[in-house]
């Protein structure tokens, strides 16, 4: 008797094993099950962002894949949803400069189509400019597709920085929320 209960625990336990392991894969690949967020801290930088838990941190102090000026990318599998995180020297930190600078970021990926341009402040204490626009780049997979973005621009004595959150347009109303969340939660060293 005590044999077979030890084996029905032993079975449960390991359906149990299992199931954990497969809530937790799912979550991993399925960018739409969001959980809890946890707050990313970038050093070059001199920021912290807070993300979904689940999704992948990456610091790239010495750029990506030759873009000298990117500081950090948030992805999941597949690179989408992604943030990426840039930033250069600016003498003038003028929104106007700073949005010229995002305006040809932005144009490296190709033609793009503003949807609309507005200041944005962040707890009232860090004001920047907000874009939202769409544009055609391919996938993780090469396959070209219609991205919704979000950028947002602002500056920090002589820098200035980009956040540009980018997901495929076919996504972008079960993520804009989680942008948005991420983007207030962003706080800069003093």
């Amino acid at each position: 008797m005590l044999g077979i209960v030890l084996l029905l625990l032993v079975l449960l336990l390991c359906i149990g094993s299992s199931f954990s392991s497969a809530v937790k894969l799912y979550r991993r690949y399925n960018p739409h099950y969001l959980l809890e967020m946890d707050k990313r801290i970038n050093e070059p930088g001199k920021f912290s962002i807070s993300v979904p838990e689940i999704w992948g941190t990456t610091n790239t102090p010495e750029g990506n894949h030759g873009d000298k000026e990117v500081l950090m990318i948030v992805s999941t599998l597949g690179s989408q949803p992604l943030l990426e995180v840039a930033s250069t020297s600016i003498a003038d930190k003028s929104l106007e400069q700073i949005i010229t600078w995002g305006k040809q970021r932005i144009g490296k990926y190709g033609r793009y189509v503003l949807m609309s341009e507005s200041g944005y402040s962040i707890r009232d204490a860090y004001d920047g400019i907000l874009l939202e626009y769409s544009q055609e780049r391919k996938d993780f997979f090469g396959n070209q597709q219609t991205f919704r973005c979000m950028n947002w621009y602002t500056g920090r004595e002589s820098v200035a920085f980009s956040f540009s959150f980018c997901v495929e347009n076919s996504k972008w109303d079960t993520l804009d929320e989680v942008f948005i969340e991420m983007l207030n939660s962003i706080v800069f060293d003093n």
